[in-house]
C-alpha cells in the first residue's frame, strides 16, 4: 500500500467513525466490510474453532459501537483497535477452555454447524456457572492454588511461593482443590442423571 492508498484509508475511517459517534448505523456496517474478513481469519486460527471466532468478531463490533463514543482515530488505527479486541477475548476464551480441561470439565458441548444449538449454549453457560460456584466454595488457599495453577500455567514452586506455603503444601492444596471441583462435578452429573430417569417420557 502506498502513502497517498494509505492516507485515503485513514481519512475513510476517520470519517467513518465521525459517523460512527454521530450514530449512523451504516458506519458500522461499512466498518465491518472493511475489517470483518480479516478478524474472523485471526479469530479462527487463535481458537481454531470456526464459530467461535465469529462470535468474537461480533462482540468486537458491538463493542465497537457501544464505545464509538470514546474512540480518538488520532491515537490509532480503528483496524488495530478492533485487532486488540479479538486478540484479547481469544485469549481469554483460550484460558477458560483451558481451565475447565485443567480441572478435567473439558466436555463442554461442540457443534457441528456454525450457529451453535441454543440448547447445548444454555447447557455449556450452566456449566460453566457451576464451576464458578464450585470455585467460590473452596476454602481460599485452595481456590488461589488452583487459579494460580490454571491461569498463569504456574509451577507449584511459584505458586507455593506466592502462598507463603512449602511446595509440599501447595502440592497438596492442589490435590485437595481438584479433588474437591471433580467431586462436585460427579455430583452435579449424577443429579442430572437421577433428574433424567425421574422425568416422564
Amino acid at each position: 500500500m502506498t502513502d497517498k492508498t494509505s492516507d485515503q484509508a485513514d481519512d475513510i475511517e476517520r470519517a467513518l467513525v465521525a459517523r460512527l459517534k454521530a450514530g449512523d448505523g451504516r458506519a458500522i456496517d461499512m466498518l465491518m466490510q472493511r475489517h470483518a474478513t480479516r478478524l474472523r481469519m485471526l479469530a479462527r486460527r487463535m481458537l481454531g474453532r470456526n464459530d467461535e471466532g465469529d462470535d468474537l468478531v461480533q462482540d468486537a463490533f458491538i463493542a465497537l459501537w457501544r464505545q464509538a463514543d470514546r474512540l480518538d482515530p488520532e491515537r490509532g488505527a480503528i483496524g488495530a483497535w478492533l485487532t486488540r479486541v479479538v486478540v484479547n477475548r481469544a485469549i481469554d476464551r483460550a484460558r477458560r477452555a483451558r481451565f475447565l480441561r485443567f480441572i478435567g470439565l473439558d466436555s463442554a458441548p461442540d457443534t457441528a454447524d456454525d450457529l451453535p444449538d441454543p440448547e447445548q449454549t444454555a447447557s455449556a453457560r450452566s456449566e460453566i456457572a457451576a464451576v464458578r460456584a464450585d470455585l467460590e466454595a473452596l476454602p481460599p488457599r485452595q481456590r488461589a492454588a488452583i487459579l494460580l495453577a490454571a491461569d498463569d500455567e504456574a509451577s507449584t514452586a511459584s505458586i507455593a511461593e506466592a502462598l507463603g506455603l512449602s511446595v509440599g503444601a501447595a502440592e497438596q492444596l492442589l490435590v485437595r482443590a481438584r479433588r474437591a471441583l471433580r467431586l462436585a462435578a460427579m455430583k452435579r452429573a449424577g443429579a442430572v442423571e437421577a433428574k433424567g430417569k425421574a422425568e416422564p417420557s
